[in-house]
This record gives C-alpha cells, sequence and structure tokens, in this order.
C-alpha cells in the first residue's frame, strides 16, 4: 500500500494552453493549484482544453469506463489512469494526443486517438478535451471538469486529481457552412484512403471508407472537391526513390475507361459523381479537376511522356474490351477524346460553373511552343471551363501565359509576399468575374508551414496571414498522403515530417485528426472573426491591424527570410507564444461583442 500512495502523492496531472504539444524530454515545468481555468469561446466552435500527464512509474493511460491490466507481466507494475470528462450541457470527448517522431528524431504529439494509450515512468503524456459549442448554444458561464481515478491491480479506484476549467461562451457566433468567407482546399488523395481501409477502390464501400474523412473537411470548411481524372499525375510523389520508407503513393483516375470493339471510347463517371456529392454533404461546393495537365515526369524512373504527339505525360489508361487487356493512351488523338468525353459529362451532370481545372507546377521556363499549343487545344475542346494557376505573379505575367484564363490563383505566400506592387495588381486584374485568390505552401518554404517542426501557433497563423495578404484563403497539397504507416513513421523521402497529411488512418477506419489540424481549425476561424468586424464595426481596419499586431512582429512580410529553419529567426517575424494570439482574438471578440 505504501507504494500505492507514493504512486498518487506522485501524478502530475497540469492544464496546457492550447498551443501546447508534449514532446520526448519535456515536462511542464508548472503545477495546477486546483483553481478554475477560463476558456474563452465563441459558438459555433469548438473548445479544446489540454490536460499534461506525469505518472511516477509505467501506466495505462483509460479514456473510457472499464479496468484495464496490462499484456504483459508483472501487471502489479503497471498503474492505470483513468479520465472522465464532464462536459456540463455540450458534447464533449476525450483523446491522447498519440506522439509521432520528427525528422530531428524528437517525438510530438500531434495524433489525437480514444485509445488506451501506454505511458511509460516520468515521460509526460497529452491529453486533450474537445467540446463542441452549437452555434444556438446559450451565452454564458459553463463549469467542465476532467477527473482522474487511478488504481492498480485489484485495489479499488480512488479520485486522483480533477483538473476544472470554466468556459465562457460568448454571443458571437463563428460563420457556418456557405457563410464562411475562408476557402479552404486541402487537396484529397482519396486512393490512400481506399489503401488503408482496405476496400476495393471506387466501390461503394470505398464512398463509406471516405465519409468521416470527408466529415472532417467539412468541419475545416474545405470548400473544394478534389476529381483526379488520369493516372499516376504526381508520379508517386517520388516514393518509390525512398528506400528506408517504401510506400504505395500512386494515384488513379476516378473515371473508368473503357475502348469498345468498335474503338469507341466510353467513360464511366459514376464514383467521381458519388464522391462529389458526398462532399457536398459536408459543404464543398466547387471541384478541382486534376490531372489534365501540369503531369510530373521522371523519365530516369520510368514516368515519362507516352503521347508523342501530345507534350504533357498525360496518363489515361482504358479497358479494350476487344481482349480485355488494360492499355494507355498513347496518341493526341486519343486523349483529345478522352478529353472532349470529360467536357461532355461536366455540361450533363451540370458541374461545369462549380469547377476548375488546376494547373500545378507548370511554371516557366521549361515549356515549349507545344505545351502552348496543348492548352490552346484544351481550351478548345473544354471552352469556358475555369483555370486555376499556382504559378508566382512574374511566370502568369510572362508573354507565354498572359492571355490565360485565371479564375482561381494560389501562388506561394513567399512568392507573393516578395513580388513587386506592380506585379500583385496587375495579377489581382487578371482575375475573372467572381474569381478567387488563396496561397499556397507545400514542402516549401519553411516559414508559415505545418510541419511538425512548426509550432502549432504557426499552422495557426494561416488564418491571419491569410488576411494580412488580402486573400480569401489557403490551397495545400496534403490532407491524407500517407507513407505506409504514419503513425510509426512519418517522414518520407525528403518530405518534412508533418507534409503529407493533416489527418492519420484509425485502424478501425476512423480518421484520427492532429493537433495541426485544430491549430488550422483555431486560425481559421480567426479570418472568419476579422471578416465579422469588417461587416459590424466602422473602424475594423484599425481593429483588425491592432490585431495582427499582436503576433506579427515583422509587419512588412517581403522582409522575411522564408528559407530559414531556425526559431530564433521566426520570432524575428511572428510571435511563437499562444497567449499574444488569444489576445488577438479577444481584441477581435471585444470589438464585436461591445468590449473594451
Amino acid at each position: 500500500m505504501d507504494g500505492y500512495e507514493e504512486y498518487m502523492r506522485s501524478i502530475s496531472i497540469v492544464p496546457m494552453p492550447e498551443d501546447y504539444r508534449a514532446m520526448s524530454g519535456e515536462h511542464p515545468g508548472r503545477k495546477y493549484e486546483g483553481e478554475p481555468i477560463g476558456v474563452r469561446v465563441c459558438r459555433g466552435s469548438f473548445a479544446q482544453l489540454n490536460i499534461a500527464v506525469t505518472t511516477p512509474q509505467d501506466t495505462l493511460l483509460l479514456l473510457e469506463e472499464r479496468p484495464a491490466f496490462f499484456s504483459r507481466l508483472p501487471v502489479d507494475a503497471v498503474g492505470v489512469l483513468r479520465a472522465k470528462l464532464c462536459s456540463g450541457p455540450f458534447t464533449g470527448r476525450l483523446c491522447a494526443a498519440e506522439q509521432v517522431t520528427d525528422d530531428d528524431g524528437i517525438a510530438k504529439a500531434d495524433v489525437l486517438t480514444p485509445a488506451q494509450q501506454y505511458m511509460t515512468a516520468w515521460n509526460t503524456h497529452q491529453i486533450v478535451c474537445l467540446i463542441d459549442i452549437p452555434a444556438d448554444a446559450a451565452p454564458g458561464d459553463y463549469d467542465i471538469s476532467v477527473r482522474f481515478y487511478a488504481h492498480t491491480m485489484f485495489y479499488d479506484e480512488r479520485l486522483a486529481r480533477e483538473v476544472r476549467f470554466t468556459l465562457h461562451v460568448g454571443s458571437t457566433v463563428i460563420p457556418q457552412g456557405q457563410d464562411r468567407r475562408f476557402y479552404l482546399n486541402l487537396w484529397q488523395h482519396v486512393f490512400n484512403i481506399a489503401r488503408k481501409a482496405e476496400v476495393p477502390a471506387y466501390s461503394d464501400e470505398h464512398i463509406e471508407a471516405l465519409r468521416p474523412y470527408c466529415k472532417a473537411l467539412g468541419a475545416l470548411g474545405c470548400r473544394f472537391a478534389t476529381v483526379l481524372l488520369s493516372d499516376v499525375p504526381w508520379a508517386g510523389q517520388s516514393a518509390y526513390a525512398d528506400h528506408k520508407n517504401p510506400s504505395d503513393l500512386y494515384e488513379y483516375n476516378f473515371a473508368r475507361v473503357r475502348r469498345t470493339a468498335d474503338g469507341r471510347f466510353t467513360c464511366d463517371f459514376s464514383f467521381a459523381e458519388k464522391y462529389i456529392a458526398l462532399m457536398r454533404e459536408y459543404g464543398a461546393d466547387q471541384i478541382m479537376l486534376t490531372g489534365l495537365h501540369g503531369i510530373w515526369v521522371r523519365p530516369e524512373y520510368g514516368f515519362g511522356v507516352l503521347a508523342g504527339d501530345w507534350p504533357d505525360a498525360i496518363r489515361v489508361s482504358y479497358l479494350d474490351e476487344a481482349d480485355g487487356c488494360i492499355r494507355f493512351m498513347r496518341t493526341r488523338a486519343e486523349i483529345e477524346e478522352y478529353l472532349r468525353l470529360v467536357y461532355q459529362w461536366l455540361i450533363e451532370r451540370n458541374l461545369l460553373r462549380c469547377s476548375c481545372l488546376m494547373g500545378d507546377e507548370v511554371n516557366l521556363p521549361g515549356k515549349t511552343d507545344g505545351w502552348t499549343d496543348m492548352l490552346r487545344t484544351l481550351h478548345a475542346l473544354m471552352p469556358d471551363l475555369r483555370m486555376e494557376w499556382d504559378n508566382e505573379p512574374a511566370s502568369m505575367l510572362s508573354g507565354a501565359y498572359a492571355g490565360e484564363r485565371v479564375d482561381i490563383y494560389t501562388p506561394g505566400h513567399d512568392a507573393w509576399s516578395q513580388a513587386s506592387e506592380e506585379d500583385r495588381q496587375a495579377m489581382k486584374a487578371r482575375l475573372g468575374e467572381g474569381g478567387h485568390m488563396l496561397w499556397s505552401t507545400c514542402c516549401w518554404p519553411p516559414l508559415v508551414n505545418s510541419f511538425l517542426v512548426n509550432r502549432l501557433t504557426e499552422v495557426r497563423l494561416h488564418g491571419l496571414i491569410t488576411e494580412k495578404l488580402g486573400m480569401e484563403g489557403f490551397l495545400r497539397w496534403n490532407y491524407t498522403v500517407w507513407p505506409e504507416d504514419p503513425r510509426k513513421k512519418l517522414p518520407l523521402n525528403g518530405w518534412p515530417a508533418g507534409d503529407t497529411c493533416f489527418v492519420y488512418p484509425g485502424r478501425g477506419g476512423q480518421c484520427l485528426l492532429s493537433l495541426r489540424y485544430l491549430a488550422l481549425r483555431r486560425g481559421i476561424e480567426d479570418f472568419e472573426l476579422c471578416q465579422l468586424v469588417k461587416d459590424r464595426c466602422e473602424n475594423a481596419r484599425d481593429i483588425i491591424d491592432k490585431a495582427l499586431g499582436c503576433v506579427l512582429v515583422q509587419g512588412d512580410m517581403a522582409a522575411w527570410d522564408y528559407d530559414t529553419w531556425e526559431e530564433e529567426d521566426r520570432r524575428k517575424y511572428f510571435s511563437g507564444s499562444g497567449e499574444d494570439y488569444e489576445r488577438a482574438r479577444n481584441i477581435l471578440l471585444d470589438a464585436l461583442e461591445g468590449g473594451k
């Protein structure tokens, strides 16, 4: 019993700020005195409450109401700590923030799972409480608590600790659905989910496996459904070149293409239609068509041009009904026939107005006159199709692209910030009626990104940076581009850890959120609050600039060194303190709710 009493006394349970992320070898360095922690939250939002847990011996962390035993002897050497959330009138849940190893070898909390966790002695683990605040919740203060019960073997549980929170629910409602102003476009690697769920690709089982991932996209406010219309346009993200973590990241055409016995091509777009319908259930009102141009080539690995008379490396497979063999289109005539079928489908299903054709990494120099001819052919075969471009401003204003239609423009935030004002104004003038400007990032630059190495405040900064840039949203290439076992080994072939995903695959088909996902969602809310201030406050610009001043140390983004990985260099440009982001948010909320 003496050992048990010492175990109870030595358990450390400490509430932590929203930007907290547990890391191997680090401890909270603070104590909890028992007073309620105040948390301000909007309606139509969520409360995120973090708790750091450290125990003096190996312990099973349990987030459900049952007893637990360790799977190896001696079973009495392992304690059991059970957490229970009392969320008042709201729906809430507890998750453990499972740690994954970063490129620097440090394990960092990221994956949110309700599963039982094994905590080694004196290593700090993180619990995340997530509480949904409905848009129609009554403003006021609500008492929330997390109770921790401990026992070993057949000792009865005892209440070890209780952490108390007060949720201050204000009157402000975060816009929902189509009322949102933020245009989020996270590409969806749909085939990867079929692989992880072990269901037939493009089947009804595949659609159901996709549902939790689409729901999570909807909670973020993703406006675009990604529809892929060729095979392996990104050549498997070069995963074949990683011999330490070999992974299958190949992407395949949503359309099922056949060649009939008389030589005609037919296309079955039923899976694409089902996926679009599923994304619409969760708020996506735009379609981004991918894979029709800007195809990656890696000739040294066999990924070259298949059609010698077509200047892009488009790869479209089809089933030849004459002999049952799968073949690839290898002539311009075949590709043009396929493009006509795609366009006919868009027209017949009334999808043209809400679709855009993405141009990924098609920057000059390196594109030939044949490329320009190919673009003219695309426009001729698919008239009035909206175009999305991610070229830097100087490239888009060059002679080769000067006449190209621009409906959605997504330059990298570094290229846009460092472009001349003349070029920025010229690009804004290029936007078609109803066009949108989003900034983008991927594996580069390291500054204002969402790798594991970036602090969670830097992921949250995405929302306020969008406001600072005068843009409408954000595009990123990742959502579910997982390596073979992302929870065991996340780094892949030079892509920084965290570059390839915002969520993780649960072993039972669940979509497991990440701490980075939550930080991005909070940042998007910050942007939405800025738009509400513009709608409702006479001195909106002053209020927003004051909020931005809380987090931006260097307001001239053209002066930033976007290539830096150093933490102290980042602090020259923007704050890494969660308190500063909360101060910025409170300035916006006070303006909306009449505070001072």
